[in-house]
């Protein structure tokens, strides 16, 4: 697999965000 580290960091910013805003809106409902 040609996976270079800046790809990798992008995937990981992104879904350390996606997790953050899931975990932001949980807390909005209760």
């Amino acid at each position: 697999l040609g996976i270079s580290p800046d790809t990798v960091k992008k995937h990981i910013s992104k879904a350390l965000r996606t997790l953050r805003e899931a975990i932001l809106k949980k807390e909005d409902k209760q």
